[in-house]
Order: C-alpha cells, then sequence, then structure tokens
C-alpha cells in the first residue's frame, strides 16, 4: 500500500510457485585423463588374490556375517600419476601427481567399484563393505581388469591393497588407560551397518556366550542409519577378543559423555529479587523450542507453566541439575536485565523439557538422537532443537574408532535435520577457565585451547558464539559494544566450514579468563530454584537465537497455506541475512570473523521491515539432481535507474545428508546458485562470495555493474538453482538412498547504499507482480524419504 508523498509502507515479500519456470536439466559431461605407470593385468590379480585369501578366511570363522559378506580395509594408492597438457605438467614431463583421498574426493570412488564405505581411517585406509555375490562380482572385473576402459581402470588405480581389519583399528586399550584387563569397564560395542536382522540376532547370541562371570549385555540401540550397538559390561581382555573374532563389531568404545557448555562457576543469586511476569494471552499458542539438556523440575515456579512436554533419555534415571533451568529460562524470557531492577517479562516462548542428565552437569550424548526421533515424530510443531552441551574433550584428543563413534553421533544430528527439516541451534562452547591464551585476546583465535570441540561443528545447525552486548562492570575482558566473549570458542569447523554463524550476549571475562562469583560479567537466567543468578557462557546464548528461530517459524506459518510449512532452510537464511555486526576494531576484525558469524538478531529486526530495505523470502524444492530450477527475483528497474548505489545482499539455505566417513568434505550435496540478467545473458558475478559447499552462504552484488546488460529494463532476473552429489561425500553405509529431492530456501534484500538512500519499496509496489508477492509456495515439501538398507 502506498502513502503520502510518493511513499510505499514498507513490508516483506514473498516469492512462491508463482514466481518459478518450469524445472529443465542441466547440461553435464568431461573427458577423462587416464592414469599411467599401471601394469593393468598385474594390479588386477593381486588384488582379487588378495580378496580370495581375505573371504577364504572367513570360511572357517564363527562370525554369524562371514558366510554372507566381507568387512575389510581398503588402503588407498600413495599417489595416481596422469598425463596432462598443463603448464604444470609439462614443467614435470607432461604428467601431474593426484593424492588420493578416500576421506575427500575419492569418497565415491569406492561406491562404483562396488563397495560401502563404512569409514576411513587416520591413516587414509577406508572400511568398506561387499556382500557375496557383489564380491563375485568384482572378482570377475579384477581378472579383465586390463581389458576395461580408461574410466574404470583408473577407479581400481585409486586402491592399492585388501587386508583385513587390524584389532586396533576397532579397540584400543588407551582408551582405558589406567585399568588393567581384569576390571569389568562399560563400553558400547558398535556393530557393522548393512546386516540382517538374522545375522544381528545371531551375532548378539554368540557375543553373549562369550561373556565371562559379572560381564553382561544390558541393552541395545540403533543409530540414524540403522546401525545396530550393544552397551555392555566387559572387561578389556574380552573386549579385544571379541573385536579380533568378529568381523561385523566395528568398534568397542566407552560411553560418549558430554557437558553443559557453561562449566563457569556459579555466581551469587538475587534472593530479594521479585521479578514480575505478564501471563496474559493463552500460552499453548507459543512457539516451542526442545531443550536436549539436564532437566528441569516438574514443580519449577517459575518455568513449569511454559512446559510443552516432557521426556526422559533412553537408559537415563531422570536426574537433573541446574543448567537445564538456566536455559530453560533464556528460552521463555530471553535475555533479560536484572541489574537495573526488576523488569516485567514477557514470556514468548515454551519449551520441550528432554532430559539426557547423566549426572552433575553430565549429558548422555548416546540419548540424544533416539530423544530426537521420538521429538520429530510425535510432536511435529516442535521445530527447534537447543543443545547447549559438547565433548568433554577436543575431538583431537579422540582416535580411532572412539573418534569415528563421536563422528557419527554428529552426522546422525545432520541427517536427521535433512530428514525431518529440524533446526538445531548449538551453543559454540567455552574456553577452560582461568586458561590464558597464547596469543592473548583478541588474538587468541589461534590458541588451540578455544578451537570448536564437536557437536558445534554440525553443518545443518546453527553454531551460536558468545559475544558481549552489555557492561555493568570495567574489569571486563572486552572492551568494544557487542565484541566476541573472551571464552567463546573459535571456527572454522568441518571441511573449513564458517562457524560459529551467529551469536547472542554471553557475558565477559576478567583480565584473567575467569568469571568470578557475583562479578556482574554474565547474563541473566533462573536456577532450579527459581532465583535469578548472573552467569556467563555460550550455553545461554544458544537459548536467544533458538527462541528467535521458533518464532520466525510461527511469524513464516502465517505466510505459508494450510498445508504447508515454513522450511528450516529459510528460517537460517532469514536470520543470516537480517543478522548484525557492530563495527569493530581493527585488532578485533579476524576474531569476530571466526566467533560471532553473521552476528546477532531479535526478533523484531528480522519481522519489522525497514523503510530503506526490500527483503524477499523464497523456498522450493528441486526434484532430482541435475534438474536446473529457476525463480524470477523482483528487481524494479525504475529503482535502479533512480538509485545512487542498488545492491543486492543474497543468502542461501539448505540442508545436507552428511557421511562421518569422509570427513575433510562431510557434505554429500552442493547446492549451486546462479544469477543472469536473462536466459541468454552470462552469469552476474557477485562482489563478494561465500563457497557454497557450507549450506548457509551469501552472496553480494553491486547491482550497477549489470546496468549495462540491460537489467534496470526488465524489473527482475533469473535465479539458477541446481544441486550436486558429484565431488562431494559419499552417501553414508546403510543408506540405499536419500531422496533426490532438496529443499531450499533464499533471503535477500535490496537497498541503495549510498548517503542519501532511495528507498525501494515504492517501486516494487509499482511492479505487476506486486500483488502476487504475498505468500510461500502453496506446496512445500517438509520430510524427506530416506531408504535404510539393513537387509543385503
Amino acid at each position: 500500500m502506498s502513502t503520502e508523498s510518493g511513499k510505499a509502507a514498507p513490508r516483506h515479500y514473498f516469492l512462491n510457485e508463482r514466481h518459478q519456470l518450469a524445472p529443465t536439466e542441466k547440461d553435464g559431461g568431461g573427458k577423462t585423463t587416464p592414469v599411467v605407470g599401471v601394469n593393468w593385468s598385474g594390479h588386477g590379480a593381486a588384488l582379487s588374490s588378495k580378496l580370495g585369501v581375505l573371504r577364504s578366511a572367513l570360511k572357517v570363522s564363527s562370525d554369524p556375517s562371514a558366510k554372507g559378506r566381507l568387512f575389510i580395509l581398503a588402503k588407498p594408492a600413495p599417489h595416481l600419476t596422469k598425463e596432462s597438457k598443463s603448464k604444470k605438467a609439462l614443467e614435470q614431463g607432461g604428467k601431474l601427481s593426484e593424492k588420493v583421498d578416500f576421506a575427500g574426493q575419492n569418497s565415491q570412488v569406492l561406491r562404483k567399484l562396488g563397495f560401502d564405505l563404512i569409514a576411513v581411517q587416520s591413516d587414509g585406509s577406508a572400511v568398506v563393505h561387499a556382500p557375496e555375490v557383489r564380491l563375485d562380482q568384482i572378482a570377475h572385473t579384477l581378472k579383465r581388469l586390463g581389458e576395461l576402459g580408461v574410466r574404470d581402470r583408473n577407479k581400481w588405480a585409486t586402491v592399492s591393497e585388501f587386508t583385513e581389519v587390524p584389532v586396533a583399528y576397532k579397540c584400543s586399550k588407551q582408551w582405558w588407560p589406567d585399568l588393567r584387563g581384569s576390571e569389568i569397564v562399560e563400553a558400547v560395542i558398535d556393530l557393522q551397518p548393512l546386516l540382517p536382522r538374522a545375522e544381528i540376532d545371531a551375532l548378539i547370541r554368540e557375543i553373549a556366550s562369550r561373556l565371562g562371570t559379572g560381564e553382561k549385555l544390558k541393552r541395545i540401540g540403533s543409530e540414524f542409519t540403522g546401525r545396530r550397538w550393544l552397551m555392555a559390561q566387559v572387561r578389556i581382555e574380552t573386549a579385544l577378543q571379541l573385536a579380533s573374532v568378529f568381523q561385523a563389531i566395528y568398534s568397542i568404545h566407552p560411553p560418549l559423555l558430554a557437558i553443559a557448555s557453561a562449566s563457569r562457576p556459579r555466581a551469587q543469586s538475587l534472593t530479594g529479587a521479585s521479578v514480575k511476569v505478564r501471563t496474559d494471552g493463552d500460552l499453548s499458542t507459543l512457539p516451542c523450542v526442545a531443550i536436549l539438556d539436564t532437566g528441569v523440575p516438574v514443580d519449577h515456579i517459575r518455568l513449569a507453566p511454559y512446559c510443552r512436554g516432557r521426556m526422559i533419555g533412553e537408559g537415563l534415571g531422570g536426574g537433573y541439575d541446574a543448567h537445564g533451568s538456566h536455559v530453560a529460562s533464556r528460552i521463555v524470557f530471553g535475555d533479560v536485565d536484572c541489574a537495573q531492577g526488576d523488569p516485567e517479562l514477557v514470556p514468548q516462548c515454551r519449551f520441550y523439557d528432554v532430559n539426557l542428565c547423566n549426572g552433575p552437569a553430565s549429558i548422555s550424548e548416546d540419548a540424544v538422537d533416539n530423544a530426537v526421533a521420538t521429538i520429530a515424530s510425535n510432536s511435529p510443531d516442535v521445530r527447534v532443537f537447543n543443545i547447549s552441551f559438547d565433548a568433554r574433550f577436543p575431538l583431537e584428543s579422540f582416535s580411532g574408532s572412539h573418534r569415528d563413534a563421536v563422528l557419527r553421533k554428529l552426522a546422525d544430528l545432520d541427517n536427521r535435520a535433512f530428514a525431518n527439516d529440524i533446526l538445531f541451534v548449538i551453543a559454540a562452547g567455552n574456553s577452560p577457565s582461568g586458561v590464558v591464551p597464547t596469543p592473548h585476546y583478541p588474538k587468541n583465535y589461534g590458541d588451540p585451547n578455544w578451537s570448536l570441540r564437536t557437536w558445534p561443528r554440525c553443518f545443518n545447525a546453527l553454531t551460536c558464539g558468545g559475544a558481549t552486548s552489555r557492561f555493568p562492570a570495567s574489569e571486563g575482558l572486552a572492551k568494544e559494544p557487542g565484541a566476541p566473549s573472551p571464552f567463546t570458542r573459535v571456527g572454522p569447523g568441518f571441511a573449513r566450514s564458517p562457524k560459529p554463524d551467529l551469536c547472542a550476549h554471553a557475558g565477559n571475562s576478567d583480565a584473567h579468563y575467569a568469571y568470578p562469583m557475583g562479578s556482574g560479567l554474565g547474563v541473566w537466567c533462573c536456577n532450579e530454584d527459581g532465583l535469578w543468578e548472573d552467569h556467563a557462557g555460550t550455553s545461554f546464548a544458544a537459548p536467544v537465537v533458538a527462541r528467535t528461530a521458533a518464532m520466525l517459524f510461527a511469524f513464516l506459518q502465517g505466510k505459508c497455506g494450510a498445508d504447508s510449512r515454513p522450511y528450516a532452510a529459510l528460517v537460517k537464511a532469514m536470520l543470516a541475512l537480517k543478522a548484525k555486526r557492530s563495527d569493530f576494531s581493527p585488532a578485533l576484525q579476524s576474531l569476530a570473523k571466526r566467533t560471532i558469524g553473521y552476528g546477532s538478531v531479535d526478533f523484531e529486526s528480522a519481522t519489522i521491515p525497514r523503510d530503506d530495505r526490500a527483503v524477499f523470502l523464497w523456498q522450493g524444492f528441486i526434484e532430482n539432481e541435475g534438474d536446473l530450477l529457476i525463480v524470477e527475483l523482483p528487481l524494479p528497474g525504475e529503482w535502479l535507474r533512480s538509485a545512487n548505489n542498488p545492491m543486492m545482499r543474497l543468502m542461501c539455505a539448505w540442508d545436507t545428508p552428511v557421511n562421518s566417513a569422509v570427513e575433510h568434505v562431510w557434505a554429500c550435496r552442493r547446492v549451486e546458485v546462479t544469477l543472469r540478467t536473462s536466459a541468454e545473458a552470462g552469469a552476474m558475478r557477485p562482489a563478494s562470495n561465500n563457497p557454497l559447499g557450507y549450506p548457509l552462504a551469501e552472496k553480494l552484488y553491486k547491482l550497477a555493474d549489470f546496468a549495462a546488460q540491460g537489467i534496470s529494463d526488465r524489473d527482475s532476473c533469473l535465479m539458477e538453482l541446481t544441486y550436486t552429489h558429484q565431488e562431494m561425500a559419499e552417501y553414508p553405509a546403510g543408506v540405499v538412498d536419500f531422496s533426490p529431492q532438496q529443499r531450499i530456501a533464499i533471503a535477500y534484500e535490496l537497498w541503495d547504499d549510498s548517503e542519501v538512500p532511495i528507498s525501494p519499496h515504492v517501486h516494487v509496489q509499482a511492479l505487476p507482480v506486486a500483488n502476487t508477492l504475498d505468500r510461500l509456495s502453496i506446496a512445500t515439501l517438509v520430510r524427506q524419504s530416506i531408504s535404510i538398507r539393513t537387509v543385503v
């Protein structure tokens, strides 16, 4: 609607199926350069012979899986030598050397050879699987390797040898360094994926029969991909024996435990505070965040009315500590400030209490996936999950199959988000209290004690770093408004991903990198008794972002049809687009880039339109890999001609399947976004561009640069979207296939970056398509179909 004086009331604009063109297929192709220096017949014979030896050895095994399949180690070739005419190759005699990386660019090769990729070890060797029928086919192929074409020979050149999986890869005594071989410990026995139910049952009976006095199997569980695991009490010597006898045992390791992210000392309670809470309105209409934490008392004096539901993690006793209440109060009431008196609080969210407490400030990581799956299935209205805990030790401290078990937990979380279209908000974590970094803040990003640990690295989640939004005490180490909290952990994440993504107020530290009790350097939250306390930590920043995300889901639902829902990807894109960072001094720039991401955002700044900026939102899905989806983006030519420095900032978000076996890549899909002024024109090159391997990316366009291409004569530009699985991580073993459909979301804004900016709104609302910019697409994909293969 227009207003007086040629202005228009600002609003957000929603694109839908009326702005999409019919999808087409993307062109592809390429020439294969042959690998040289390999005796193909001899190489095939050697590999075939070794496979025969490994198969024969299993024929006499008591392992129930031995007669139907093979789990072995594929060792990579040191390098591949290819002929090339490139300048670099000509300097080396016309040849180039490539490193083989099963955890990276070569992860999909093993599937093409007939194997399922299970994991990649630290030495680069890959644990692979093949059923008996496929082994016969592989053996036949290897016997005629010299007759095959260039593409097939090149694939086999990546493998140098097959061996059995060493026991040291499955079970290592270093996990229990202080225990004797005869001492009983609690352990998790991970079975290999892809096992049929009959083999699993037979294997469990066989394992149970080999346990001695005092040893026992406690319970059985499963992972996202269908892989089964056993919780057991065993002696170390028994664990080593089991790992040696059964190829169907993937690994044996201790139970995985996390700690609450905020491990700093508790400050003085405000026992005399009398905070007023406004409770008008229907509480059942408030959006909800599931809190995976240490639980909230059922009769909590302040939080009980806002509890949407409760569950206790599988195998846990239901105890709790104060951390869960601290987090829940930040979900319900947000970032309150009790230092200036007794504020009136307005609850804007409810919470689903998911109690994973395994002792004081301890979380059972093994219970996370089952809890998420249960809520996603039974309470589909809960779209946001808050995680304010992390592993007890850095990722680098884990090795072998213990490290692999940790990575699989993270992959389960990412794949659960992909399957169920849910959003995880994860605290970045805190450095050890009182530990002084080398070098000092704000150059502490180089200290490994400040690097991200495990859970905050997840790709399909928003990782929340800590910022210092208030300065109640002069002794705080961070001095600039909005500066990174000195204790917040630092990215990047997997595959050099730009983690953390966002930030919120988490508190400050003193000059000794500690948080003294009662110092006033922290944030305000309720303890288990309903008393308001001053704490610091990213544990209490993440809930602020999580509640904003939940409120955005509710806001965007109002722009969807009755049978549609907003994507988690759209909420991510919108949060990133509307987040803001302070203008820091040069000394803080590098640290800020690696700790607070796009900055902080609240519900009002994300949803209240600005007169000087026009925000556009779109969500949809690509049907198949290789399809080209085209969306026509409104771009008023009259505004482009009148604006002094027209700009477009575009955020693209999606969710991707991931594979923990390919740690260096992690993501199994990559979305590609291209803008054109017309179907025949070349691609518009952005002024800045984040790589699109990580599923939240930014493109910045200086639109004045494209005026000569006639963009200002069309009132729109074309956005081409496609995704690829090629050159990304292989899909995880145990999954027949993820749905070929791919959710994707776009949020972009237009503005005039000049001293006298021209508002785009009046020009957008004058476009012929203006009355169609009123809602998101009617038909949207929510759940992805995923086929889990447990019988081969």
